[in-house]
C-alpha cells in the first residue's frame, strides 16, 4: 500500500545484527544517515541479551524490551525462574506506528536474541503490512518460527489506526 518498490525485510540474531552494525560502522552517532533503512532491536529484559546496540531510539530505530513468552501467565522463565516481560498491546501499537512512520524505507532489519521467534513475528507482520511477497520474505528468512503471542497481538491491531 505505501511502498512503491520492493521492500526487503531481514530477520537476524543479535550476534548477526551486531556484526552487521560493526561492518557498516553504525552507531547512535550516524544511524540516521541510513535514510533507506529502519532498524527494530528486540532485547531481552535480563541477562547478556538485555543490552541494545543503540543507546536511544531514532526516527529509523525502535528499541523494544520483551521476552520470548507466549502468554500473559508466563511470569517466570521455565529454566531458571527469572521474571520475564511479555509483548503487550502497547508494544504492538508502538511497533505499528514506527512501521507507518518508516513506510518509505527500502529495508527493515529486525533482530532479537536468536532471530527466530520474536523478530520472526515482527518481520512477518512488516511483510504483511506492506503486502510484500511472502515467498521472497521466507526465502530471505528461512529460520523464523514466529512467536504466537507477538503475531496475535500485531494481527489484532487496526493496522492503519494511529
Amino acid at each position: 500500500m505505501f511502498q512503491t518498490g520492493p521492500i526487503k525485510i531481514f530477520v537476524r540474531s543479535k550476534p548477526e545484527f551486531n556484526d552487521l552494525m560493526i561492518a557498516n560502522k553504525l552507531s547512535d552517532k550516524n544511524v540516521e544517515e541510513k535514510t533507506d533503512v529502519a532498524f527494530i532491536s528486540i532485547n531481552d529484559t535480563h541477562g547478556n541479551w538485555s543490552v541494545s546496540w543503540f543507546d536511544q531510539d531514532h526516527p529509523n530505530v525502535l528499541r523494544l524490551w520483551f521476552d520470548d513468552v507466549e502468554n500473559d501467565t508466563d511470569k517466570f522463565s521455565p529454566t531458571n525462574e527469572i521474571s520475564v516481560k511479555a509483548f503487550t498491546t502497547e508494544d504492538a501499537k508502538n511497533l505499528r506506528n514506527f512501521i507507518k512512520r518508516n513506510k518509505d524505507k527500502k529495508v527493515f532489519i529486525v533482530h532479537c536474541s536468536a532471530g527466530i521467534s520474536r523478530s520472526g513475528a515482527v518481520g512477518q507482520f512488516i511483510c504483511d503490512f506492506f503486502r510484500c511477497n511472502r515467498e521472497e520474505f521466507l526465502k530471505d528468512n528461512p529460520f523464523i518460527h514466529p512467536n504466537a503471542r507477538v503475531t496475535r497481538l500485531l494481527n489484532n491491531l487496526d493496522r492503519y489506526a494511529s
